[in-house]
């Protein structure tokens, strides 16, 4: 029997195409329910430049740096099969969206999107993303006479400052 093909829809902002997919969050302490991720690669090239191949870990580090709640980031790889958090199908599929080399990828669910654009800050490429995903528009974004502050968010030891399991 064939796995049905997970839904998968491309959004351009900017000058990049984010790719959004449905998929349920299998790990133990995850949803059955289905929930939007995108790849951390695509937002890392929208957000800071970098092309595909070019990852500079920024990313990574925003997402650290940003609490939220729901489910955090998921690093997939081949034996992600194995581990039972995607079948075969969905695994080649979602390889498949970014570039047929590519060996193993993350997934980011859209909360934890809309909770690290405000970490990252309000710019055109925040504001093109938030409105091209349906995300709520952080509303301190609105007040622009205010010095923004760059401090940690939360305390250290705080578990949600560290949302890549």
């Amino acid at each position: 029997m064939a796995a049905a093909p997970l839904a998968v829809r491309h959004i351009d902002v900017l000058d990049v195409s984010i790719s959004v997919v449905t998929l349920a969050d299998r790990r133990p302490q995850g949803s059955s329910s289905p929930i939007e991720w995108t790849f951390q690669s695509l937002l890392e090239a929208l957000l800071y430049g970098n092309r595909y191949g070019r990852s500079t870990g920024a990313m990574y580090a925003l997402l650290k740096r940003t609490a939220a709640d729901g489910p955090c980031a998921l690093p997939l790889r081949k034996s992600s099969i194995n581990d039972g958090l995607v079948t075969e199908a969905e695994f080649e599929q979602l390889r498949l969206v970014l570039h047929t080399s590519v060996r193993s990828f993350t997934l980011v669910p859209l909360t934890l999107v809309e909770a690290a654009v405000i970490v990252y800050g309000q710019n055109e490429k925040s504001e093109a993303l938030v409105r091209a995903l349906g995300l709520v528009r952080p509303a301190d974004w609105d007040d622009e006479g205010e010095d923004a502050e760059e401090d940690e968010v939360g305390e250290e030891g705080d578990p949600c400052l560290w949302r890549l399991c």
